[in-house]
């Protein structure tokens, strides 16, 4: 019995071993995208050279730097407005409390009022039979 169990999972030993590692990234959050970026670095660091190089300062890189500099101060704009935005959509949302209150109020006493209204017609309609008047 044991041999069997033990030459199944000799067969499908790839699968286990993806099965386990896919629990694994799993558990700790890592998607594909996350491993990538980490397997690709180790790469990276073994196959790199230690090398810069520069570029003499003219006025096309100058004003490509300017360029996105410019575009990365638009883009902390618009990330500002999108918080703004969205914060405005939530206090637009819950309403006033207040506002709240008077129509939740509102709705109570008129639904006090029905129920009123359907105990007196059922009292009238009781003393109108013991009375033996008919509508």
């Amino acid at each position: 019995m044991i041999k069997k169990i033990v030459k199944f999972i000799h067969g499908w030993r790839i699968f286990f071993f993806l099965l386990i590692s896919l629990h694994f990234s799993l558990y700790l959050q890592l998607n594909s995208i996350d491993l990538g970026q980490f397997i690709g670095a180790g790469f990276s660091k073994a196959l790199s050279v230690g090398m810069s190089v520069g570029v003499q300062e003219n006025p096309h890189n100058k004003l490509a730097a300017q360029l996105a500099e410019k575009e990365n101060r638009l883009a902390e704009k618009e990330h500002d407005l999108t918080v703004k935005e969205e914060n405005l959509a939530r206090q637009a949302t819950m309403g006033n409390p207040l506002i709240l209150t008077v129509i939740f109020l509102g709705i109570a006493a008129l639904f006090i009022l029905i129920l009123l209204n359907y105990y007196l017609d059922f009292r009238r309609r009781q003393k109108d039979k013991k009375d033996g008047k008919t509508n």
